[in-house]
This record gives structure tokens, C-alpha cells and sequence, in this order.
């Protein structure tokens, strides 16, 4: 079976023409640039079959993505895929470099600061701008590390990060 990971999310239709918009769930804003084939599914539904779909044309806008996805002409169309999971299969993802990850990549890494205590699980990976902050979860409780050099000591995609802890913590 194919890995796949979803990296958008079809909001509403736009127009007539079966165009839709979309909310990335991934750091990669250029990620369509890229990748042609893709994978919709529903999220409630792990057990749901996905249908393979193919990109006709991407259009930045203001405030985010619009999407034509072969095959769907019409506003109607274009209305039944409203809260699809847009995903891509791992091995078509844009390369990234060494010190650049996907959300991913991040969720669900185990988190330790430096004395070796395990802090607990990545549950999020929040976008605030500036940088990027891990959320870390543990026992209920919820601790925020922002993804700058001067709080991620060792990062391994995956599988583990250390971290600094603020002194707000």
C-alpha cells in the first residue's frame, strides 16, 4: 500500500467552472507546484476507499489556493468534495533539504529536554508567522517549544527531538 499523507484540505466551491478552494495542512505553501496526482479521501473514514485524482491547474489568491481537479467541470461537482482530504503519496512529495521538514514528519516524535526526561509526544505543529512552535503533549498537559535553533537541540524526523525548555515553563 501507497503512504500517503494529506497535505490540503477542499473547502468551497469557487465558481461555476469546478474550481474549490483549499486550506493547506502542510508547511509547504509550493507543494502543488509539483505534484500532479493525488489522493482524496475522507478523514472520518480511514477505512474509506480514496480516489485517485489528477490536478488540471493551481492559482495562488489572496488568502490561500484554488484548485481545478480534472473531471470536475461543474459548481455541482465541484460542491461534492467539499471537506476531502487532499493527500499525496510520501514518495511524490517535493524534496526538501536537510534542515526542512513537513508537519508529518513532526507529529508524533518524542520529545526530551536536555537532562534526558521525556516530556512527552508532538501533537501539533502550529504556524505562527515568524516560526513554527511544537505543540507537546503529555499526560493531558500541554507545553509549547517554538522550532528555532535556540530551543531545538537535536531534531530527528520521526523520531525524537530534544529541546531546550523555556523559562516560562
Amino acid at each position: 500500500m501507497i503512504q500517503r499523507v494529506p497535505v490540503a484540505i477542499i473547502g468551497k466551491a469557487h465558481g461555476l467552472n469546478g474550481w474549490v478552494k483549499v486550506r493547506l495542512l502542510t508547511n509547504v505553501h509550493d507543494i502543488f507546484d509539483t505534484v500532479e496526482e493525488v489522493y482524496l479521501e475522507r478523514a472520518q473514514e480511514s477505512n474509506a476507499p480514496s480516489v485517485e485524482a489528477h490536478l488540471e491547474s493551481v492559482r495562488k489568491t489572496g488568502t490561500g489556493l484554488l484548485l481545478k481537479i480534472r473531471g470536475i467541470d461543474t459548481l455541482q461537482q465541484a460542491k461534492k468534495l467539499t471537506g476531502l482530504h487532499i493527500c499525496v503519496a510520501v514518495d511524490k512529495l517535493p524534496v526538501l533539504s536537510k534542515d526542512e521538514y513537513y508537519f508529518y514528519e513532526l507529529l508524533n516524535m518524542e520529545v526530551f529536554n536536555e537532562q534526558g526526561t521525556r516530556l512527552g509526544r508532538v501533537t501539533d505543529v502550529i504556524e505562527t508567522g515568524s516560526n513554527d512552535v511544537l505543540v507537546v503533549s503529555e499526560n493531558g498537559e500541554e507545553k509549547l517549544f517554538p522550532l528555532v535553533k535556540d530551543y531545538i537541540i537535536c531534531l530527528e524526523k520521526g523520531k525524537k527531538a530534544v529541546v531546550k525548555e523555556p523559562e516560562w515553563i
